[in-house]
């Protein structure tokens, strides 16, 4: 736990090879769950461990023989108070309660009135709502169960501390991953090839986003098969809905490319993190981004690591950034992954880019190590959509038109989605679009980052406007400004709300929101207790009005057209 937090307990070992060998002697193969209370040197610990014989998964994950999950007792950030934060599916109607000590001399331990004895068990019950007691001599502990809603839950063994991997983003850690079903089903098990911190502004704040990259390709959860997967927090959001309503509606809509998501509960060393959406990763990768791999493709072609070439910075009317690759492949065409950054310091972190003679920044994320050739090619493709974008008649000097270098649709359905959203990072950060290999077009896609729209925008940006459901947004800056000015992308966007957007808006505020907030309230509950975070109740009710007013404006914006 932080320095800064108030606690009379320190995390502890808990002997794992006691439970298993108790569980070996009851000779009971189904799954057991025991509260483990342990002291060392006067400190405590108390965690809920469970034991399992139907996990057909790694063996460094099973103990062999044994699948073993636990979560260490936490104090709250809120009130103070300390829970077991447990996933929905643990059966606590059979808890064994043990007592484990490596003190010299035992205190005596009463559990809910009962004398549990060092190194022996007592059957109890936990219920959630209930102030479980633990008396040591003279000392008292109380705590709380609660449980989360029936979402699966994955679960993190590191090995480096956290604490190391939150000094910097930089910091990455290996470790072991397993993902169990929101019945506790076995999922997937297997080793972690790395993860990291990831996210800006939410970087520094409580609840943190990952990246977590797996020793192979894998499905998980039913989505696509791929290494680098998201875990990402949604700081910002206490509904924990707003990304998933947003990355669906892409998805839904129609948005090729966009990503898919599921919620869970995360574990990481026995410690509740909160309710994450775990969330394929933006990457040109198989069954990701199929674009094209330039990366890959370079690493064939150079006798060296690409990292090993020098970096290099040209100034002019159009800055660009990349690395000195000696060879690139006969068609750099495509395989690029472009990202909008408006935020200067962001996009001098990154190594690769060109700013527009519009004076927008452009991020190219992939190729990562993009050689001068491949950034002149791309940067001089979107100075000539923008030169056409920017002209009164939508033409540049070349006589192209501006959709000759566009996807009309997937422009048109993302102006909408952030339109929708009223998404303060829209046309300013976390907004890609892709070249593919061989393609004469750029895409628009996937969405990305939503914890701060319908409202939630922390006070940030123009307050008045983001928090009205009603107007509208996107016409005001940047490319999105000068797209809404041309009639026939305007009338691209007005056709795809009509026909698209709003009957699926309809599903939203007839009950699809309502399914949201039912599959997800409880683990939102459990993770706004330990995080201190205000009403939930209020919070969900808020999205629904909100996207039900933003529906009905919007309906009426576009129909009278």
């Amino acid at each position: 736990m932080s320095n800064k937090r108030k606690t009379a307990f320190i995390i502890v070992a808990v002997s794992v090879v006691f439970l298993l060998v108790y569980a070996f002697v009851l000779k009971k193969p189904t799954n057991m769950v025991f509260l483990n209370i342990h002291t060392a040197e006067g400190q405590t610990q108390v965690s809920l461990i469970e034991q399992r014989r139907d996990f057909g998964g790694e063996k460094e994950l099973r103990g062999d023989e044994y699948t073993v999950t636990k979560v260490n007792m936490q104090q709250s950030y809120g009130d103070g108070k300390y829970y077991l934060f447990l996933p929905e599916y643990l059966d606590l109607s059979e808890v064994q309660v043990i007592y484990t000590s490596e003190d010299g001399s035992s205190p005596k331990l009463m559990f809910d009135g009962v004398e549990v004895s060092a190194q022996t068990s007592v059957q109890c019950e936990l219920a959630e709502g209930v102030e479980h007691t633990i008396q040591l001599d003279d000392k008292e502990l109380e705590f709380l169960v609660m449980k989360g809603s029936a979402i699966p839950s994955l679960w993190l063994n590191t090995n480096e501390s956290m604490g190391y991997i939150h000094e910097n983003q930089s910091h990455t850690t290996g470790g072991s991953v397993m993902v169990l079903s929101g019945t506790g089903k076995p999922e997937y098990s297997g080793a972690m090839e790395s993860l990291k911190g990831r996210g800006n502004s939410s970087w520094y704040m409580l609840k943190k986003s990952y990246t977590l990259k797996l020793d192979a390709a894998a499905s998980l959860l039913g989505m696509t098969p791929g290494k680098s997967w998201v875990l990402l927090g949604g700081a910002l959001d206490v509904t924990c809905m707003r990304n998933k309503i947003f990355m669906d509606m892409a998805e839904k809509s129609g948005l090729q490319n966009s990503m898919e998501s599921q919620w869970v509960d995360l574990y990481i060393n026995g410690e509740y993190y909160g309710c994450y959406l775990l969330t394929e990763k933006i990457a040109v990768a198989s069954g990701r981004l199929e674009i094209g791999d330039l990366e890959e493709q370079m690493e064939v072609l150079n006798d060296q690591p690409l990292e090993n070439y020098a970096p290099f910075s040209i100034q002019g009317d159009i800055p660009m950034k990349g690395y000195g690759v000696a060879n690139n492949p006969d068609d750099i065409s495509g395989g690029y992954l472009l990202e909008v950054e408006t935020y200067l310091q962001r996009y001098h972190e990154e190594p690769g880019g060109f700013i527009t003679m519009n004076g927008i920044p452009v991020l190219v994320k992939s190729p990562q190590h993009v050689s001068q050739a491949q950034v002149q090619y791309i940067s001089s493709y979107v100075q000539k959509f923008e030169e056409a974008l920017y002209s009164e008649d939508g033409y540049n000097l070349d006589g192209k038109y501006y959709l000759d270098y566009i996807d009309l649709e997937s422009f048109a359905l993302r102006y909408l989605i952030d339109e929708i959203s009223k998404n303060i990072d829209a046309g300013f950060s976390s907004y890609f679009f892709y070249k593919p290999q061989g393609d004469d077009k750029m895409y628009a896609g996937p969405m990305w980052d939503f914890d701060t729209t319908l409202g939630n925008n922390n006070n940030w940006g123009d307050s008045a406007v983001l928090q009205d459901p009603a107007g509208l947004y996107m016409n005001r800056a940047n490319w999105s400004e000068q797209l809404w000015a041309k009639p026939d992308f305007r009338a691209e966007v007005e056709r795809l709300y009509m026909e698209e957007l709003l009957p699926y808006m309809d599903e939203l505020v007839e009950g699809g929101l309502d399914e949201y907030a039912a599959t997800i309230y409880d683990s939102a509950k459990m993770e706004g207790v330990y995080m201190g975070r205000p009403d939930l109740d209020g919070e969900i009710d808020y999205v629904k009005e909100f996207i039900r007013e933003r529906r009905d404006y919007l309906e009426e914006e576009f129909a009278g057209e």
